[in-house]
């Protein structure tokens, strides 16, 4: 199976307890983003969501974007990153902006202009404050569908995240491959905070890695960076993830 859900599938069972994500106090652990993740996924399928149909994260990238993320792809659908980066361009979409297929799609809950946003037939969920609370409420679908090395996982609309056009498909193969050099490469980083760090756009560069590794994502005020921490508390080093 290469359904890249299984990387954190694997990492939930090898160490449950190590910290995945962590925006200021708030903490995710492994085991909570499997949880969570697998609430979305029970919720995706509730909603009509199935097997390559596509999912819109019209959010910033803050700790719900990684349970929004491996809970699509959990069911087999293809994640659309849509605004990922800032709260502000979350909260600003360009007008006339599609949602190029998608089912179904998140957005941040101050998407002031969401109206302006085409959806057609697309059904709109509101992501707030307290959303990964309420995802306890939701139904659980822990099974990861099989996807092979060619299905795609995302799609990257060419111009970017808030281009209007489809663009390009990366597969769960491409991206695992493109992970575990990732990883490696987190390995061979020298010991300190800031030591490695990615560009939330890039997903296997950045969260696909970090899981792989079973290190801990940290997430700025902003949720326009991301790092793969090294020293921080309670977040173990690339090297010892890896070596363990």
């Amino acid at each position: 199976m290469t359904n890249l859900a299984t990387l954190l599938m694997e990492a939930a069972a090898r160490f449950p307890r190590r910290p995945a994500v962590r925006l200021r106090e708030m903490v995710l652990t492994y085991a909570d983003l499997d949880e969570l993740s697998a609430h979305v996924a029970g919720g995706l399928s509730a909603h009509g969501v199935h097997l390559g149909d596509r999912v819109g994260t019209m959010v910033p990238y803050a700790p719900a974007f990684p349970v929004l993320y491996f809970g699509a792809l959990r069911i087999g659908a293809i994640v659309l990153p849509m605004y990922p980066r800032t709260p502000s361009a979350a909260a600003k979409p360009r007008r006339g902006a599609r949602a190029r297929g998608a089912r179904l799609v998140f957005t941040s809950h101050d998407t002031a202009e969401a109206a302006d946003v085409e959806m057609n037939d697309t059904t709109v969920v509101p992501v707030g404050p307290g959303f990964l609370a309420q995802l306890g409420f939701w139904p659980q679908a822990h099974d990861v569908v099989d996807r092979a090395d060619d299905d795609p996982a995302i799609l990257v609309p060419a111009g970017g995240p808030a281009d209007g056009c489809d663009g390009l498909a990366l597969s769960h193969g491409a991206l695992r491959e493109h992970a575990a050099v990732a990883a490696r490469r987190m390995m061979e980083q020298t010991s300190g905070p800031g030591a490695a760090e990615f560009p939330c756009t890039g997903q296997s560069h950045g969260l696909n890695a970090v899981i792989l590794a079973g290190t801990c994502l940290a997430v700025d005020e902003a949720g326009t960076t991301t790092r793969a921490s090294h020293g921080l508390p309670g977040c173990p080093t690339a090297a010892t993830a890896l070596t363990e």
